[in-house]
């Protein structure tokens, strides 16, 4: 033993008597070790301190008493149940703060995952939007461009249901005529014109009549004798004669009067069917047509109101309708007389082939 040790020794037995210091004062430490649930018997036990230390240190130890290290049952049961309370204590204020942290967190998360979802379904919104707007804008266009389809088809069949209704029109107006035609067929079978025949003033129907009947006697060799019917002037009275319509009895006789025109060669008079209003027009068309053909060196000829180019029928439904037109359309008004001129001079120029 060194001598510090040996003057820092005191005897135990003095130490002994020397009373307990109270340790109220003395800052709780946290226990070290595991408090088990134990019996109330065993915890009445000597518990004994282990001394780390090597060499006997029983001077410096003030609060050893003669009882060592012994822990009396009331003051370890008060000290427990302090340390209990302040652990306690302890514990719920860390999870207070950790709970609050915990909230705090958790309440930050969830307004992050909120604010994300939202913006995720109001892009996914914008999506769909812009995609079915883009889809309602071709479907806009491509309805844009059936109905201008469907209004152009409509102006064509408007432009059609015209025609049609034009081409009923004229047909309606081509059977009228055809009709009027058929009507007027067989009476005008039994008429002639007679062309030069020379016109006295204030002769009477009884003079004209013994001079036609000498007139076909002299000329043809044939006897019109209770064959003439009716007699007129065509036209206004003027400087010209004007033709004659003769109305016959007999079809035979008036079909055979005018196949032997060729008596009336060089007598300035010539013999020809009679036309009415619509046929004179329809002949000279057909007699515009001829001379237009032969201006381009075709061989164009007229053979019972019919016009031949080089052989071939050119009487076709649309020079009909084109007739029929220009006959609505034109007057009928003093225009007798030119007509039957025309006829007079076409006649004695195409005798020999334009009518037979």
């Amino acid at each position: 033993m060194s001598h510090i040790d040996k003057t820092a020794w005191k005897c135990q037995e003095c130490i002994c008597k020397l009373p307990k210091i109270i340790n109220s004062d003395t800052p709780i430490r946290p226990s070290n070790r595991i408090l088990t649930s134990t019996t109330p018997e065993a915890e009445n036990i000597t518990l004994r301190r282990n001394n780390t230390k090597t060499y006997n240190d029983t001077s410096l130890a003030e609060d050893i008493s003669i009882l060592g290290d012994t822990i009396y049952e009331e003051e370890k049961q008060a000290s427990r149940n302090k340390q209990t309370e302040l652990t306690l204590q302890n514990l719920s204020e860390i999870i207070m703060v950790r709970l609050k942290d915990n909230n705090k967190s958790i309440i930050a998360e969830i307004k992050n995952t909120i604010k994300t979802e939202i913006e995720l379904a109001i892009k996914k919104i914008k999506e769909d939007l812009e995609q079915e707007t883009k889809q309602l804008q071709e479907e806009n266009e491509q309805r844009k461009e059936d109905i201008k389809l469907i209004n152009s088809k409509i102006e064509n069949l408007t432009i059609q249901n015209k025609s049609l209704k034009q081409e009923i029109i004229d047909l309606k107006t081509i059977i009228k005529n055809s009709e009027k035609q058929v009507n007027c067929s067989d009476n005008n079978s039994k008429k002639i014109v007679l062309y030069g025949l020379p016109e006295y003033n204030k002769e009477t129907d009884c003079d004209l009549y013994n001079r036609l009947i000498d007139l076909f006697r002299e000329l043809q060799n044939v006897d019109l004798t209770g064959y003439i019917e009716n007699m007129r002037r065509i036209g206004r009275y003027g400087t010209r004669n004007r033709p004659l319509e003769i109305e016959l009895l007999s079809k035979r006789m008036a079909k055979y009067v005018i196949e032997n025109n060729e008596y009336f060669y060089g007598t300035r008079m010539s013999v020809s069917e009679y036309l009415d209003e619509n046929a004179r027009k329809k002949r000279q068309l057909l007699r515009d047509q001829m001379i237009d053909a032969r201006k381009k060196g075709q061989h164009a000829v007229i053979k019972n109101n019919k016009l031949y180019i080089e052989g071939k029928l050119q009487n076709s439904f649309e020079e009909t309708k084109q007739f029929n037109k220009t006959a609505i359309d034109q007057s009928n008004t003093n225009k007798d007389t030119y007509a039957y001129t025309q006829s007079q001079q076409y006649i004695n120029n195409t005798q020999n082939h334009s009518f037979r």
